[in-house]
């Protein structure tokens, strides 16, 4: 049992190691393998700097691969892209502020009207249609609309 624990691992089986992970994590991405190649990268150098045994280079990797996946993650949450509000498949925001002329009239405050492909429901004051409105907010599924000044083009 105590055989397994003469093993000895150089710098180059480190490398190895952290570049196979490396090379997993272009082929198969999930961004976490990353951080474990890095710490079997840094046990190299470490190996080769202080000429570690197998189970202080062990141990080496294991403290290193729980710092990198820590800091790993740090950057990750530090990233302004993941926290930005997107409108992506959210066709109802999208619609804020487009102008565009209405193709059926509002009466009793609710009507609808055509935008490009899609049938959308309106709400606001009655208008007839053709007259010219932007969109001002949204409430469940219905663009609440204004009608746009001609004098403030």
């Amino acid at each position: 049992m105590i055989d397994f624990l003469m093993v000895d691992l150089s710098l180059w089986h480190w490398s190895f190691l952290g570049l196979v992970l490396l090379g997993v994590e272009v082929f198969i991405p999930g961004s976490f393998l990353i951080w474990i190649g890095c710490a079997a990268l840094l046990t190299a150098i470490l190996t080769y700097l202080f000429n570690f045994m197998f189970i202080g280079q062990v141990i080496s990797f294991a403290v290193l691969s729980i710092l990198c996946v820590a800091v790993g993650a740090q950057i990750y949450r530090s990233r302004k892209t993941s926290q930005e509000k997107t409108t992506l498949n959210r066709k109802t925001e999208q619609m804020m502020g487009i102008r565009f002329k209405l193709s059926d009239p509002i009466i009793d405050g609710v009507g609808h009207t055509t935008i490009g492909d899609s049938r959308w429901r309106v709400m606001g004051e009655d208008l007839p249609a053709g007259s010219e409105v932007n969109v001002m907010d949204i409430k469940g599924n219905s663009l609440v609309i204004e009608k746009v000044d001609p004098l403030a083009k």
